[in-house]
């Protein structure tokens, strides 16, 4: 990372930390929601 003008290094290195916690933690809900979503595919494709 390189220094920008009125940031430290630290508050940087947090921001980027922050962005990249952030993309992993979506990453369980969206599989729930997806998984979800093929289970009521498959049911209904069951049914009919």
């Amino acid at each position: 990372m390189t220094p920008v003008e009125g940031y430290s290094l630290t508050e940087q290195f947090l921001t980027m930390l922050m962005s990249v916690i952030s993309m992993i933690c979506t990453i369980p809900p969206l599989m729930a929601m997806l998984k979800l979503k093929g289970e009521e595919k498959r049911i209904i494709l069951n049914i009919y």
